[in-house]
């Protein structure tokens, strides 16, 4: 099961990227989502199954700073 999303964390780690991106021009690494796909869903939704703090941080910068810095992790998907 996976781990509820404490606002804190992502707060924090906004805090960080934005930091970052400052100082370096860029944000720090993301590194790799785990997404998961229930083959018998018919929306074919894609699940969190690992990096729900990561993508609510990615969701929060894209909010700030949308199509103006890129936001680049990698993904993997499973079904």
């Amino acid at each position: 099961s996976n781990r509820a999303v404490n606002d804190d964390v992502v707060q924090e780690r906004v805090r960080a990227n934005l930091q970052e991106y400052g100082l370096s021009g860029h944000y720090c690494e993301f590194g790799q989502i785990n997404l998961l796909i229930i083959e018998t869903d018919p929306t074919r939704r894609f699940l969190i199954m690992d990096g729900q703090h990561r993508v609510s941080v990615m969701q929060r910068l894209f909010e700030l700073h949308a199509y103006i810095r890129p936001i680049w992790f990698q993904f993997r998907a499973k079904r």
